[in-house]
This record gives C-alpha cells, structure tokens and sequence, in this order.
C-alpha cells in the first residue's frame, strides 16, 4: 500500500491510498511520471478524508502548461534515486 498526503488550497488535508495491486497494475506510471493523475472515490470518516485510488495515469503531457508563481516554466529535475 501506498499513502501520499495532499494539502488543498483551503489547507484541508487529504489521503491518498494506493493499494499494492493498483501500483503493480499501474507501474510504468507510478515509476515514470513526474505529474501523476489518480481516479479514484473520496471516503469521509469526520474531519478526515481518504481519496481511494482506482486507477493512476502518467500526466506528464500537462506539465507544460503550469507554471511558477511567477509565471515561469516548470523545470523538473532528475527522479534519479541512486
């Protein structure tokens, strides 16, 4: 299993679950991406939020569209975990 917590604009957080099959199933993007989309269902227990991912999908093609806050070009650095 996998968790990644996420912080909105409103400073809520939220809980990213990655089963262990759906990164097995969902590999090369979890291995290749650098902007990772997650589909998935939010679950709710009182103030905290779970987001159960389905699926996961490599989003690397949006990467050109965002920008710095000040207004300059993202430039992404090495995922090189040596």
């Amino acid at each position: 299993m996998g968790l990644c917590s996420l912080r909105s604009k409103t400073g809520r957080d939220v809980n990213v679950i990655i089963w262990g099959g759906l990164v097995e199933q969902f590999r090369q993007a979890v291995i290749g991406a650098h902007l990772l989309g997650v589909k998935g269902r939010v679950q709710k227990q009182g103030q905290i939020i779970h987001f159960i991912a389905e699926a996961l999908y490599h989003c690397d093609h949006y990467l050109t569209q965002l920008q710095t806050a000040d207004r300059h070009a993202l430039t992404l650095k090495s995922r090189d975990f040596h």
